[in-house]
């Protein structure tokens, strides 16, 4: 009889075995099947640590750049081991950034594991981008851009508008998109007068202002000193030169 029961046993298990295709656990009264899909919770258990730790990783550099450089600068790519000790959210970061290529960083735990992360860093310079679009010729104002966090390789001519007077008349040298890039030959300065061109001359005196008409000698900017010829008599004077083809004689 005990021969019996043992075959029976036996076979119950060869049937479990051949109709499922995977071995059949059995612990006391509980019957566990092993199937692929435990496998893949398994793997992707594993993917989603693997996609935090680097998100920790990165986290940690990111804050280390922040406190190192005086730049905007953030990680572009990350190269580190795949088994990293690392343990805990709470990383530290050691090490000097290069100016371009991947940087060696040491990257720990407060539990003294380490692992040297090669870091390729992606640098943000602020660059001034018009708000819209803009002929060329068209004259422009301060107000008319705006600062933006750009790529620095591809900031490399931008234009400093806080160097630029407005106040004497610039205009664009080509057309402007929005949220283009603002080089720094965009912008020019356009000329208040050319030579040959009719000056209204202002003389002021107490309450008393006399104007006339004159010819330019030369050319000039707003605010520029520049001769101006009286058709009349042939005589030169030195004024200064005023929006709308104006200027007044400079004493």
């Amino acid at each position: 009889m005990r021969i019996l029961l043992s075959l029976v046993t036996a076979l119950v298990v060869a049937t479990s075995v051949c109709a499922s295709g995977f071995p059949v656990f059995q612990n006391g009264s509980t019957v566990s099947l092993a199937t692929p899909s435990n496998d893949r919770s398994i793997a992707g258990a594993a993917q989603a640590n693997t996609r935090q730790r680097e998100e920790d990783i990165r986290q940690a550099i990111n804050s280390f750049l922040q406190q190192e450089l005086s730049e905007i600068a953030e990680v572009d790519r990350l190269i580190y081991p795949s088994d990293a000790p690392l343990q805990g959210k709470e990383l530290y970061v050691e090490g000097s950034v290069r100016s371009s290529g991947h940087s060696s960083l040491e990257v720990f735990d407060r539990y003294g594991n380490t692992i040297m992360v090669r870091a390729s860093i992606k640098r943000f310079v602020e660059a001034y981008v018009p708000v819209r679009n803009i002929s060329r010729g068209e004259r422009v104002s301060e107000s008319d851009f705006r600062l933006e966090q750009l790529p620095a390789h591809q900031a490399r001519n931008a234009l400093d508008i806080y160097q630029t007077d407005f106040d004497s008349m610039v205009v664009a040298n080509r057309n402007l998109h929005e949220g283009q890039l603002l080089r720094n030959t965009d912008l020019r300065r356009q000329y208040a007068v050319q030579r040959g061109d009719i000056v209204e001359v202002l003389y002021q005196h107490n309450r008393m202002t006399i104007s006339m008409a004159a010819v330019s000698t030369e050319r000039g900017y707003l605010g520029d000193v520049v001769q101006l010829r009286n058709p009349t008599s042939g005589s030169t004077i030195m004024a200064r030169l005023l929006p709308g083809k104006r200027a007044e004689i400079i004493y």
